[in-house]
């Protein structure tokens, strides 16, 4: 759009114009159109992994992996996001991705590190559950984080409902079968999890009874996360950290 100005000339024959220029609506509306993730997802043989859910935080609908291990995710918003896979039989993946307005984001996954071996049974012994309960003692007294004692899991009655209490929280899932996404760093992302020790995902922990769980230590952001339970992906997210009684 154009005008005519009129330009008075001061003592010194200059004459000032201030222009206000602004971004055409096809530029904004550029910078705002949602991006597209296309990929494949094999293990570190190189096999295709058919049969996969693949999730991004920020998005609601999951992709899965067709017979060539092949997704395409659209609608993703722009900026940092959390993608995970979860191949059967293999440890879930994940990895932090910037995606760009209105472009597609190509990637190539490898799953891997370690196989997911069905929950068991384990007794943990006394001495060993006592030293981890000493060790979330110290942690809550420190003052950073939130901590829940088996007295305050077991008046919710639920790890749903303990999850569900944490702030900014959003389940995802069936009510037996849930995950948990947490506001982050550049928007929804699904927090690193330990179940005694050990990293696992949010599908063990809606599984597990309630009864069973001694103590819940989450942390929601990097800088209050104990070195102990630091991963490259809880850069971006929050930490949970569940204690049992290893009776499931």
């Amino acid at each position: 759009m154009s005008a005519p100005a009129d330009l008075l000339p001061d003592a010194r024959g200059v004459a000032r114009h201030d222009l206000l220029l602004a971004p055409d609506d096809s530029s904004v509306a550029a910078q705002s159109a949602p991006g597209t993730i296309v990929g494949v997802l094999r293990d570190t043989s190189g096999r295709s992994l058919p049969d996969t859910r693949i999730l991004v935080d920020g998005v609601k609908e999951a992709a899965v992996t067709d017979s060539a291990g092949r997704f395409t995710i659209s609608g993703v918003p722009a900026g940092s996001r959390m993608l995970e896979a979860r191949p059967q039989g293999l440890a879930a993946l994940r990895r932090p991705i910037a995606a760009t307005p209105g472009d597609t984001l190509r990637l190539e996954l490898r799953a891997g590190g370690g196989v997911m071996l069905d929950p068991v049974t384990v007794r943990a012994t006394a001495r060993v559950l006592g030293r981890e309960m000493r060790g979330f003692e110290e942690r809550r007294s420190l003052g950073q984080g939130i901590f829940f004692d088996s007295t305050e899991i077991r008046s919710r009655g639920s790890m749903r409902a303990v999850a569900n209490s944490l702030p900014s929280a959003r389940l995802e899932g069936t009510f037996t079968r849930w995950d948990l996404r947490v506001l982050g760093q550049g928007g929804y992302c699904v927090p690193t999890v330990w179940v005694d020790g050990r990293l696992t995902d949010w599908e063990e922990v809606s599984a597990t009874n309630a009864e069973s769980v001694q103590a819940v230590e989450y942390y929601g952001r990097p800088g209050i996360t104990p070195q102990r339970f630091m991963t490259p992906s809880n850069r971006l997210c929050g930490t949970a950290v569940i204690w049992t009684n290893g009776v499931r």
